[in-house]
């Protein structure tokens, strides 16, 4: 169960913001309930060059998910789009293809 003195955004926070958070901490993150819990996440993949967890997130089954890895391209209101030298092929292909679903919910 999540507690607020650990789960709450200050602690979440700190925690993704560290150089030594985890692949698998940020994963489960990135498909928290909270969109201000993914957006933190998108922000720490992006600060931390975790660019491999991105195509993970777009290729999720989970829409949450699929989203926090459009975020860590696109950007959020406190970040830049990524840089066309971190843009990989596969990438465009992903986000291609969900633009072009119309199953995707968008």
């Amino acid at each position: 169960a999540e507690k607020l003195a650990t789960h709450g955004s200050w602690p979440v926070y700190r925690l993704l913001m560290d150089p030594k958070v985890s692949d698998k901490v940020l994963l489960d993150y990135a498909h928290h309930p909270d969109h201000g819990i993914r957006r933190y996440t998108v922000d720490a993949i992006y600060k931390h060059k975790r660019d491999k967890l991105i195509l993970t997130l777009l290729k999720s089954k989970d829409p949450r998910a699929r989203q926090a890895g459009t975020m860590a391209i696109y950007g959020t209101f406190k970040s830049k789009p990524m840089g066309a030298d971190r843009l990989t092929g596969e990438m465009i292909k992903l986000l291609t293809d969900m633009i072009t679903d119309p199953d995707e919910s968008w």
